[in-house]
């Protein structure tokens, strides 16, 4: 039986958000089961409607997490994407730079 490549896989966006020679991270609450206690990049999910403009995904995580918009970003652009395997799972990170 034949499935739909995102029944099999996730997406997600981070950003690393630099200014002058500082980069805004944030700390995960120790609670949260992924990454507890650790500092990340901003970043999140895609949702599914968001697949094929991951830039609009990561100025909507930005901001959720942040309250940054794209008013107060200099720059936001894609450096790298990151695929991975997980098991049965097909892992893609877009990673953005804001200076």
């Amino acid at each position: 039986m034949w499935r739909r490549l995102h029944d099999y896989s996730k997406a997600n966006v981070v950003a690393f958000l630099f200014h002058k020679d500082k980069v805004l991270l944030m700390e995960k609450p120790k609670n949260n089961s992924f990454v507890s206690g650790k500092v990340v990049p901003i970043g999140g999910h895609l949702e599914q409607h968001e697949m094929n403009t991951p830039k609009e995904a990561c100025l909507r995580e930005v901001e959720e997490e942040t309250g940054l918009t794209s008013t107060d970003l200099t720059g936001l652009k894609l450096k790298y994407i990151v695929l991975r395997i997980k098991e049965t799972e097909i892992r893609l990170q877009y990673v953005y730079f804001s200076m």
